[in-house]
């Protein structure tokens, strides 16, 4: 009996690896843009490692992204901190795209700080998983 029920056990585990789904990778594009002046900008790269850089985008026009190849159920994260006197202007954008998809968007800030030389740091956090 102890064989049998061994066999049935194998037999299914088997079954279960064959059965499971290898996920497909996706396309995540990491976008900002809109800011004229200078701008610190954190996210978590395709190794789940967080990275931080300073833009210098030189023009309202200028775009920032980053993209890479994910797997449904992994993280993501983007964080963007500007300074200056004035707010970021209506053409400001921060998106997490998944596939060409809207996954996580903003186009007004978080959050504000006042510096010690009278500018303001706006800062916008966004964050999700990749859909399975």
């Amino acid at each position: 009996m102890k064989i049998k029920n061994l066999i049935i056990l194998l037999s299914f585990l088997v079954i279960a690896i064959s059965c499971q789904k290898e996920r497909d990778e996706v396309e995540v594009m990491y976008y900002i843009k809109g800011l004229s002046q200078d701008y610190q900008v954190t996210y978590l790269n395709e190794d789940g490692k967080t990275i931080s850089e300073n833009v210098s985008p030189g023009s309202i026009t200028n775009i920032w992204t980053h993209n890479f190849k994910g797997v449904p159920g992994e993280l993501v994260y983007l964080y963007a901190k500007y300074f200056d006197i004035d707010p970021p202007n209506d053409k400001f954008r921060v998106m997490i795209k998944v596939n060409g998809k809207m996954l996580k968007y903003a186009d007004e800030y978080d959050n504000t700080t006042l510096t010690a030389d009278s500018t303001t740091a706006y800062e916008v956090k966004r964050s999700g998983v990749i859909p399975f």
